[in-house]
């Protein structure tokens, strides 16, 4: 197969310059389901308005979901893993290639929560580019900070900052207030050209793909923008993160993101997505995604079908339905083996749909 290499360009630039972003202020602030505080789902209440929350697709023979329990106040609940609490998830229904909806009984609920005691592994992946601009950089840099005053003590970090050449500013290190110092040693007068995604994303994953006896690795990158400079290919990156157990999770800000491009990264190695579009944003995305990220239930259901699947999950109480969350997506993983020997795209994006409103649901009772 392929040998995948990552070029770190210390001095040098490449030539390419990108204006920067305006951003739209009229564009309306939109509400996030955060994670501001965690409870047992023996405290959750009937006026929280508890929802089920789509995190990633997870492909293959054992089909199905990571979610999140949250209420309307942005309350995490764990402990619905348990035998006791499991009646909550009271509903799974899959419509499968043939057409066919099926009810399915047998389906398996496992409880990820970040109270493990192995220490976990992540990139922080900065865009410095053209089309950032001081002050969303500044943003930028204060909520990559949070992310590091949040880690668990053991958790290591690696960060990397990017615009047309990549800058590795810190190795894996679980020291936070060396990765303090590392973040802020080069400002964005040493930035402004354009945008290296798929290097700084590959950069990431050879950060962090070779780290022993850790639970989760992950890159967490964030770009207002296109690819418009890497040498890696998006085959050659996703190859890169899926044969290491790298979940990519994406930023993709403000209205010029091609956001079925960074879904395809994100979705197909079991990461997650989001979209923001206002600079205070980048305040609280790190640490989200970081909570997220190691706070979640997989809803799996035994397949051999590799083709569409529209996935219908429901949540109760004992007064009945509280939530139901509709995802339809192609149950064929990605093939390794087929992403390193062609530059042909594997699929756009293994999500089809998300959302009752854009999914057919004719044949769910």
């Amino acid at each position: 197969g392929k040998t995948h290499k990552i070029t770190y360009f210390a001095e040098e630039k490449r030539g390419m310059d990108e204006e920067v972003l305006k951003e739209d202020s009229n564009s309306v602030a939109r509400q996030y389901n955060r994670i501001n505080a965690f409870k047992h789902i023996s405290e959750a209440r009937p006026e929280d308005s508890l929802q089920v929350i789509m995190k990633t697709v997870e492909a293959g023979k054992s089909s199905g979901v990571q979610v999140q329990l949250i209420d309307k106040n942005g309350v995490y609940y764990y402990g619905a893993g348990t035998d006791d609490f499991k009646k909550i998830w009271c509903n799974l229904m899959v419509k499968g290639s043939d057409g066919k909806v099926r009810q399915i009984d047998n389906f398996q609920v496992t409880e990820n929560r970040n109270t493990d005691s192995l220490p976990n592994v992540l990139a922080v992946v900065m865009d410095y580019s053209g089309s950032m601009g001081w002050v969303r950089v500044d943003a930028l840099q204060d909520g990559a900070e949070k992310l590091l005053r949040a880690k668990k003590s053991k958790d290591q970090i690696a960060l990397v900052k990017y615009d047309d050449h990549v800058v590795l500013e810190s190795k894996l290190n679980d020291n936070m207030q060396r990765l303090l110092r590392r973040l802020y040693q080069n400002d964005y007068s040493h930035f402004g050209g354009g945008t290296a995604l798929l290097d700084a994303i590959n950069a990431g994953i050879f950060s962090v793909k070779n780290a022993e006896n850790v639970g989760k690795k992950m890159v967490i990158v964030l770009t207002d923008g296109f690819e418009n400079a890497s040498l890696a290919t998006r085959n050659e990156v996703l190859a890169n993160a899926l044969q290491n157990g790298v979940s990519i999770f994406t930023v993709g800000f403000g209205a010029l993101v091609d956001d079925a491009y960074l879904k395809s990264l994100s979705y197909t190695t079991y990461g997650g997505h989001y979209h923001i579009f206002q600079t205070p944003d980048f305040d609280w995305v790190f640490t989200d995604i970081y909570q997220k990220a190691m706070n979640y239930y997989s809803v799996n259901y035994a397949t051999d079908d590799t083709g569409s699947q529209v996935y219908l999950l429901k949540i109760c109480n004992e007064n009945g339905v509280l939530d139901t969350m509709a995802v339809e997506y192609d149950n064929n993983p990605a093939d390794i083996a087929m992403l390193m020997s062609t530059d042909n795209k594997f699929k756009t994006n293994p999500v089809r749909y998300f959302g009752a409103e854009e999914i057919d649901l004719k044949g769910f009772d």
